[in-house]
Parts: C-alpha cells; structure tokens; sequence
C-alpha cells in the first residue's frame, strides 16, 4: 500500500537511518544506573529492565532495541525472575535472517524476522555460527529459537506509529529501509504522550526512532495530569542508562515501535 507516494519519498530523502552514534552530553540528558525498582518516584512508571549491552560499531541499534523491549516484557510478565539472567542473542537475531544488509527497522525484527528463525540466548549463538543455531536453553529449559520465541513473543502484535502532520492511519513505513510493503500507522504529533503513556501501563517498553538512532523507553514521570515530565531511556551506547527531558523527545520522535493498538 503505497499511498501518499511522494510525501513519503521526501521523508525518506529527510531522514536517513544510519544508528550513527550520538552524543548524550546535553542539557536534556542525564545519566542514570540501571533502576532500581525498590526507589519509584510519585507519579512513574519504571519497568523492569535486564544489563546494558553495547552495539559498538555496528549499525544494529534497531535489533538491540527490539531485544530490548522482548525481554523486558518477559520480565514483567513474570516478577520473580531475575534480570540478570536473561540475555538473548542480538547478534543471531540479525544475522540469522539471510540477508546482507546492515540497516533495518524494528517492526521487521520483531514481526517479521523473529518469526523466520526465532530468538536464541547470548550464550548459545556465537558470531562464527553463521546463524545456524538448532536448540537454545533460557532460564534453564532446553527449546528450539522458534519455541523461544512463542514463549516471549506469545500472541503480542507489534506496530510501527509514525508522526506526521499530513497522514492518518495505515501508510508505507517513512524509514528507508523497511522491508517491502512495510507500513507504519500514522498519527500527530499530538498523540505521543498517549500512546508511550498506554504502553508503559501495559507493561511494554516501547522503542522510538529519532534522527539516526533507536532507543527503548522504559519509564516516565508524569504530572498530575499525566503530562510526562521525563523519560527514563536504554541506549545501546555509553552512558546506556539515562534520564531525557518529555519535551525533547516528543519534538525528535520519528517513529514510535511497540505493541499493537496504542492509539485506540
């Protein structure tokens, strides 16, 4: 579906997609540990969270954003397990889906992708592998990448929403390398603080694509009027954990990724 062709043509020219590394030190950053959950403030919502990983140089800030956000809707889901003890493979997540590009979106990861060839733990794929990984152990228990995947993926749908002040609903996905036929949902502005509002209060960390880099969001403090103040925000470059002002990320949002039907 290829509506509003040449509007999507300009805002593909208008953002490229690269994962460039960014610079954290700025008024509207402030790092943070990983967070401790026993400490809430008034008025947030802080998800829980597994360690800090690091994508170095590679341009696969979208892979680590869509394990992110798996693992910490598993966590969620099921309170007495540790964080520590879950770590899955980013690594075989991308190179496992046969082909050579190095650029990609969130939403093709984790419908699409994950799907193909499943999700393993860190532990059982190494980069010589070549993405050939037949069983995987997490949390104890021997599975295929494929059974791994339904346990944390389950029934949940993900979607991609794009900001756009010209576009309503289904439209061709504005990043310039989603697959074919991809689409995103597309709404104002407007609608931000809502729909990562909804999502932390499902329990579901929620990723967003902001000039050439993606970041999961997995906490917010909000006003008494649910107006969020800050986001709390795992990177997958130093400082990993930080604070960023609500504001500043909803004037930068691009495209927001998580689960399904946020706008409803």
């Amino acid at each position: 579906m290829m509506k509003f062709k040449y509007f999507n043509i300009f805002f593909l020219i208008l953002f490229s997609f690269s994962c460039a590394k960014k610079d954290k030190n700025s008024k509207n950053v402030s790092t943070t540990s990983k967070p401790n959950l026993e400490k809430f403030e008034k008025n947030a919502i802080i998800l829980r969270m597994t360690n800090s990983k690091d994508q170095k140089d590679s341009e696969f800030c979208w892979v680590f954003s869509s394990i992110a956000i798996l693992e910490s809707i598993y966590l969620e889901k099921n309170p007495k397990v540790n964080s520590d003890s879950i770590n899955l493979s980013e690594w075989y997540f991308k190179e496992s889906n046969g082909s050579d590009k190095y650029q990609g979106t969130m939403i093709a990861a984790l419908n699409s992708y994950s799907k193909e060839i499943g999700i393993v733990s860190a532990n059982d794929y190494k980069r010589s592998d070549n993405g050939k990984v037949f069983e995987t152990t997490f949390l104890g228990e021997v599975m295929s990448p494929l059974e791994l995947r339904d346990k944390l993926v389950g029934s949940l749908k993900f979607w991609s929403y794009a900001i756009s002040p010209f576009i309503s609903g289904w439209s061709a996905h504005p990043d310039p390398t989603a697959l074919e036929g991809e689409e995103a949902y597309f709404v104002p502005r407007s609608s931000i603080n809502n729909i990562i509002r909804k999502s932390l209060k499902l329990r579901a960390a929620i990723g967003y694509w902001f000039d050439s880099h993606v970041v999961v969001i997995y906490g917010a403090k909000y006003d008494t009027n649910g107006k969020a103040l800050k986001y709390y925000i795992k990177d997958s470059y130093p400082p990993y954990f930080y604070e960023r002002d609500a504001d500043f990320v909803h004037t930068k949002i691009i495209t927001l990724t998580g689960i399904s039907n946020l706008d409803s």
